[in-house]
């Protein structure tokens, strides 16, 4: 499996967590998501960027369904490391959860993740077209509010030259209310790959910030990550922002 993936698996969507009773299927959002890794292998100061949109849409009495989407573009700081090639993009990501509809503040959805070869430098792409399952679910409090988010995906065609992909991530997460403009929590993120037999797993404090950004209502998110387990080229810690956008449904 290529760098490019691996990142783009690491910053797979977390759950979102938003000033309403189920933002999953009543908010409409896109998520700006940088990444700062100090030192990734050879390279000084890695940066990523993911554009994660989520537009829930009603299909009927019975079902809902949410459009999750994660495009990774990935930079090495040129301002800092003078050598490194210009952005790429990664792997496209597109996630389909149907949920049972009007469930209130819980949720639980099941659908595919599709994985599509659109990575532009070819030393981080895995050439490969991609499937499998994923489920989320989630149940959001006026104090306490808990979920996760996972999915497994393997190549079904591609480069034959390139490596197969079957790999999975998971994500559950903890966060807790202070008041209306502000929650922490905590999280983590395993993953694994089947194919080099290989483990990641950070463990997260992030804080969010509820704010209006040009007329609206927005969140900021600063995570800091620690990894105990992960490859050896990796650093032992790295930075998150996130900026969310939101559109409330009517």
């Amino acid at each position: 499996m290529t760098l490019g993936l691996l990142l783009a698996s690491l910053l797979a969507p977390a759950a979102l967590a938003a000033p309403t009773p189920n933002p999953l299927v009543t908010t409409s959002s896109i998520l700006f998501q940088w990444d700062y890794l100090g030192k990734l292998g050879p390279v000084e100061h890695y940066l990523t960027l993911n554009i994660q949109p989520a537009i829930p849409f009603h299909l009927n009495d019975k079902v809902d369904l949410l459009a999750y989407s994660d495009l990774p573009i990935n930079s090495q700081m040129k301002m800092i490391y003078a050598s490194a090639p210009g952005m790429s993009l990664g792997d496209y990501q597109q996630f389909l959860f149907f949920s049972r509809a009007n469930s209130g503040n819980t949720y639980f959805g099941i659908g595919p993740v599709f994985s599509f070869p659109t990575a532009t430098n070819p030393n981080l792409a895995s050439g490969k077209w991609g499937i499998g399952p994923a489920l989320q679910a989630a149940y959001f409090g006026e104090k306490v509010s808990y979920g996760v988010i996972g999915y497994y995906l393997f190549s079904y065609a591609g480069d034959p030259n390139k490596s197969n992909v079957s790999r999975t991530y998971w994500n559950p997460w903890l966060t807790f209310t202070i008041d209306q403009q502000s929650n922490f929590g905590v999280q983590t993120e395993p993953y694994y790959d089947f194919i080099a037999n290989q483990a990641q797993v950070p463990l997260e404090v992030y804080y969010n910030r509820f704010i209006t950004f040009n007329g609206q209502p927005a969140k900021l998110t600063f995570d800091g990550l620690y990894w105990p387990i992960a490859p050896s080229y990796f650093p032992n810690w790295s930075l998150r922002f996130n900026l969310t956008l939101f559109l409330l449904n009517n």
